[in-house]
């Protein structure tokens, strides 16, 4: 699939200049047929599609900025795991309790440190593997997301549900859409902001922008989704 940006159209309703006026956005990668497919097949009936694109893998490699911690994180643990795994094995054969202590109990301890490091340094391959898999859709009643990857999951925020949206874009345009729905708070109290978030999306503002004035439109119909 190439990776330049292509240009698609959508139609949407609006009261003026006729039923339909046509909008045409660049995303970055059309959904391939199979992810289409999969898309409108999770459609509510008379429910109508009116964009969908998926994430661009080039601009989610900012979770690649996280080796930064990930890395001297994973070779201190490995460092000290290096240390007490030989005692380990050299006590198999001792009937001393503090030797067992030094040399079975501290090799686990440090384990789940080693495991959450590899897991810090996988984060970012796990990010764009998905993206291969992934298609955003925004329909007249709801945004959808859909991973049709190893498993399979579908998630959608109804437009009764959206709050604030907000964009964080670069200079070319692509960035991610925020879509507030509420907060909550913690079991310390803190307040929580719960978010739909459409990242890795070509001229993201434009689907704001279109998002903003489906909201509109399903408000000013009394519409109650």
């Amino acid at each position: 699939m190439a990776s330049a940006d292509i240009g698609c159209s959508v139609r949407i309703p609006s009261r003026h200049g006729g039923m339909f006026r046509r909008m045409t956005m660049q995303v970055p990668f059309n959904p391939s047929p199979e992810l289409e497919t999969r898309l409108r097949g999770a459609l509510l009936p008379g429910e109508r599609l009116l964009w969908s694109a998926s994430p661009a893998p080039h601009k989610l490699l900012w979770g690649f900025a996280g080796w930064v911690f990930a890395i001297p994180w994973t070779g201190f643990a490995l460092f000290q795991e290096s240390r007490f795994l030989p005692l380990m094995f050299a006590t198999l054969e001792s009937r001393n309790p503090a030797d067992w202590i030094s040399g079975i109990v501290f090799p686990l301890f440090l384990l789940p440190f080693v495991l959450s490091g590899f897991v810090m340094l996988w984060e970012p391959f796990r990010v764009l593997r998905n993206a291969r898999h992934t298609v955003y859709g925004l329909t007249d009643m709801r945004m959808l997301r859909l991973l049709a990857g190893p498993r399979f999951d579908s998630t959608s925020i109804m437009f009764s549900q959206m709050g604030r949206l907000g964009v964080s874009a670069d200079a070319r345009g692509y960035g991610t859409l925020f879509i507030k729905k509420g907060a909550t708070r913690d079991s310390l109290g803190n307040r929580k902001i719960d978010r739909f978030d459409v990242p890795g999306i070509a001229n993201v503002a434009q689907l704001k922008d279109l998002l903003t004035e489906q909201l509109a439109r399903a408000r000013s119909e009394g519409t109650r989704l």
